[in-house]
Parts: structure tokens; C-alpha cells; sequence
């Protein structure tokens, strides 16, 4: 089976077993968020969240809570094939082409992607190495190809499998915060 087959099966499976398990998503949001408190406290700068999907970690609110005040928050904004950060401004959010919330861009700020210190990486699934099976559409690996500051996945811990499909284009996380707790990888690429 070629990986053009194995990821988009494991992609459907991965989203059935999420659906199954969804009334554990309250319990395992709020054991996440300490863990993201805990890791983010230790960090500074500029940093890139996400506005989560239904069957992804519910982060926003912990992003906006006063003990992260020190950290400024972006948001990513789908440009063709890749990702932009952008500083939400009074105007808020809306829907995005893939149907994610987006920062408006009257009255936000576009961040270069040297500028962050991190991003936090949603995903379908992480491996024990920090490799990350996404959606699909490739955005966070090609914009996060080159990207010099720290990459942390976050995910449930159902979604930590023992390894994941990849390929050479896929980016590798240099942690994952999950709600047992946080994964930390070397930069070393082992595929």
C-alpha cells in the first residue's frame, strides 16, 4: 500500500475513534490545559495558536488567560498552500476558506514567521518520535518547513501512537503537550 493510501485511511480511522471517545474531550481538556499552562509558563515571546476544529484540543481559552500574559498570541490565516500568523485585532475572528476561524485582517498584524518563538501544532495524531499526521492539506508542513523556533503538538493522549505514516516533506515536532502529560524530542529526523 502506498503512503497516498495509508495516510488517508488512518486519517478516517483516527476521526471515527475521536468521534467514539468524545465524551471524554471535557476530562481531557482540562487535564491538557494544565500541562500547556505548565509547559507555556516557562516560554516568552511571541508564540502561534490555533483555533481548534470540534475534535481538537479546546486551547483558546487557556491562551487568553491572564498567567500568559507575557506571551503575545497569533493565529494562523490559510494563504494558498501555506499558513500566515497573524495578531488578531479588535475585529476579532471569521471564517476561514478550510472553514477554521481566522484573524479578520482589518486591524490585525502580520507577523513575519522568523518573528515567533513557537507555534502550537494541531494534528490527527503524533508518534513517539514527534512525527504528525495532520489533515491533510499540508499547510503547517510547508510553512513550518524551514521555521527555526520551537514546534509543539497538541493532542489528546489517544492520539500518540507508537509510530505514524511519514514522509520526508513532514515536519517533526520538538514536543507534544497532551493531557498525560508533555513528550519532548530530539531534532534528530529519524524516518
Amino acid at each position: 500500500m502506498s503512503m497516498a493510501q495509508v495516510k488517508p485511511e488512518l486519517r478516517t480511522q483516527i476521526l471515527k475513534q475521536l468521534q467514539q471517545c468524545s465524551w471524554f474531550f471535557a476530562a481531557w481538556n482540562d487535564s491538557l490545559r494544565i500541562h500547556l499552562l505548565h509547559f507555556l509558563n516557562a516560554q516568552k515571546g511571541l508564540w502561534a495558536g490555533f483555533l481548534p476544529l470540534a475534535n481538537e484540543p479546546q486551547i483558546e481559552s487557556l491562551l487568553r488567560t491572564p498567567e500568559l500574559s507575557h506571551l503575545t498570541w497569533s493565529y494562523p490565516v490559510v494563504k494558498g498552500p501555506i499558513l500566515e500568523f497573524w495578531v488578531p485585532g479588535p475585529e476579532g475572528f471569521g471564517k476561514g476558506p478550510k472553514g477554521n476561524l481566522e484573524p479578520l485582517s482589518q486591524g490585525s498584524r502580520q507577523l513575519k514567521l522568523s518573528e515567533l518563538s513557537g507555534v502550537l501544532v494541531p494534528a490527527l495524531a503524533y508518534d513517539l518520535q514527534g512525527r504528525r499526521l495532520g489533515r491533510g492539506g499540508g499547510f503547517f508542513d510547508q510553512t513550518l518547513n524551514s521555521f527555526s523556533g520551537k514546534k509543539v503538538g497538541v493532542a489528546f493522549g489517544p492520539q500518540i501512537y507508537s509510530q505514524v505514516p511519514s514522509e520526508s516533506h513532514d515536519i517533526q515536532m520538538d514536543s507534544v503537550v497532551t493531557d498525560q502529560g508533555i513528550l519532548q524530542f530530539s531534532k534528530v529526523r529519524s524516518i
